[in-house]
């Protein structure tokens, strides 16, 4: 099977319902307060949000005050963004295609919340097919130098990977994928309490942001 036309057609499937519900003053808030303030983000900054779905976040970082692009696979997605959220640009490609679309050092912030790519293997080519090492080295390069790169995702931290459902990797896993990429210098989880060590993450046992500066 192809996974990527299988992620395609699942998330197309699933924002043509509705996709997720949010209540925009609470994500404009967590994103204020739990992103843009800790990790010191500037207004007028270019930000990527990569996998931006419906183009939720990506409409509040604009309000917040960033110059915005979005980019995700689904068809679905990216038409209500469109259709709903006119501040960002958007665009529907795969984020292995963004070298046809954008230089490289075209932004200061890259963001992904709950990316694919990253709720599986961390350490090579996971179940997806991607190499995430290689594909997460490229995407460094569309940062421009002390560009600053934040994921956002769930995970327990426990190293579990149950069947039919996304992987709970460890708080070691992603240091160790981002730190060869530049200064990883910020780890939270989403409530802001920063976590220094796998034993504190296990202790949270929900989630993870992480933000690495690139060299």
């Amino acid at each position: 099977m192809d996974m990527t036309q299988a992620t395609k057609d699942h998330y197309d499937n699933f924002y043509s319902k509705g996709g997720w519900s949010y209540s925009n003053w609470r994500e404009k808030r967590f994103l204020k307060s739990k992103i843009v303030k800790p990790l010191k983000l500037q207004k007028g900054s270019r930000l990527l949000e990569l996998g931006c779905g419906m183009g939720y976040q990506s409409n509040l970082f604009y309000e917040l005050g960033f110059d915005v692009v979005g980019v995700d696979l689904s068809e679905s997605g990216i038409a209500y963004a469109k259709s709903h959220f006119s501040g960002p640009r958007y665009f529907n490609i795969d984020a292995t295609e963004l070298s046809a679309h954008f230089d490289y050092e075209s932004f200061d912030i890259i963001y992904i919340r709950g990316m694919s790519w990253y709720h599986y293997e961390l350490n090579g080519v996971n179940k997806l097919g991607v190499d995430v090492p290689e594909r997460t080295e490229e995407l460094f390069r569309f940062l421009r130098p002390k560009g600053v790169f934040v994921l956002q995702i769930v995970t327990d931290f426990s190293g579990s990977q149950p069947e039919g459902k996304v992987h709970n990797n460890r708080f070691d896993e992603y240091v160790r994928l981002f730190e060869r990429f530049g200064e990883v210098f910020y780890i939270s989880d989403w409530k802001g309490r920063v976590l220094r060590n796998q034993a504190e993450a296990e202790k949270v046992g929900k989630h993870i942001i992480i933000a690495t500066r690139k060299k």
